[in-house]
């Protein structure tokens, strides 16, 4: 008898082993996510990387066409001023591209980069915007614009820097 009362025992808990897992599996749900759906608008952190990227380039684009007035020595002295976000969507990533744009600089032992503008000689003027291309592609612009100290606009660049339509949405 104790070898039944056992077996069956056994038996009830295979059993309620097999309804627990069913029971679970018939709760289980899945979550797909599809990189195909359209999706047009500026994410924070594909933004944030694509700001500096267009900013490395444009940066770059300056100095090989300025070197006539960084070639003198002593060097001239720089000042960068602060982001001009041209429209109400442009994402903070302007600041990234503006943390970008001081680096190259000082990298570039070209300008001596100054923290008060009367101690400048030039000052670069940053701005930047979000705009959308004839198929409703996401772009920035990112515009440089160099001044000497008496207020004068002496050289401009612009650079602009689209979204990829493929799967993973990168910037170039």
């Amino acid at each position: 008898m104790k070898k039944i009362l056992t077996a069956s025992a056994y038996i009830l808990l295979a059993a309620c082993t097999v309804v627990s897992h069913q029971a679970m599996e018939d709760n289980e749900q899945y979550v797909v996510d599809t990189p195909y759906v359209e999706n047009q608008t500026l994410t924070e952190n594909t933004a944030t990387e694509a700001y500096a990227i267009v900013a490395a380039r444009t940066v770059n684009k300056m100095l090989d066409e300025t070197s006539e007035y960084y070639d003198k020595s002593p060097r001239p002295h720089l000042y960068v001023m602060p982001p001009e976000k041209q429209d109400e969507n442009t994402q903070d990533g302007i600041y990234q591209a503006r943390f970008e744009t001081i680096n190259i600089i000082e990298g570039s032992k070209t300008y001596v980069l100054v923290n008060n503008l009367n101690d400048a000689e030039y000052y670069l003027k940053i701005s930047a915007k979000n705009i959308s291309l004839q198929n409703q592609t996401p772009a920035i612009s990112y515009h440089l614009a160099l001044y000497s100290a008496d207020n004068v606009q002496l050289r401009e660049w612009t650079q602009v820097i689209k979204q990829v339509q493929n799967d993973d949405k990168s910037w170039w």
